[in-house]
């Protein structure tokens, strides 16, 4: 169920998304990042520059009194936006999945109707 996460402080709070919490398959928050590394060549010895792409985590930045709608559940599941909630420096807002279905209206029948029954 998608929600929406209001900050509450009078400043931006950024919180890291850790790779165990909200991650998970399709809801991955983590972002490749390719690093330039000085590695050694086992067989000649040599130092050569090799590209090594990374895992990094992502972030979710809030500005100051802001809301971020339709984040993934597993965002909650976060350390530090646990301890911002449970703080009150953070609201939770659930969003519903679908829109409630309208009512049926009931057509009332009109006088001269029933007369002519």
């Amino acid at each position: 169920m998608p929600v929406t996460i209001e900050s509450l402080a009078p400043r931006m709070q950024i919180f890291i998304l850790e790779h165990e919490g909200p991650c998970g398959g399709e809801a991955c928050a983590c972002v490749d990042t390719a690093a330039i590394v000085a590695a050694e060549n086992p067989r000649t010895g040599e130092l050569a520059r090799r590209r090594v792409t990374r895992q990094v985590p992502g972030s979710l930045t809030l500005p100051a009194r802001g809301r971020r709608e339709d984040l993934p559940a597993t965002i909650l599941e976060t350390p530090d936006l646990r301890r911002a909630i449970a703080n009150r420096q953070v609201r939770v807002i659930e969003q519903p999945t679908a829109p409630p279905a309208p009512r049926p209206v009931r057509k009332q029948p009109r006088p001269d109707e029933e007369t002519n029954r």
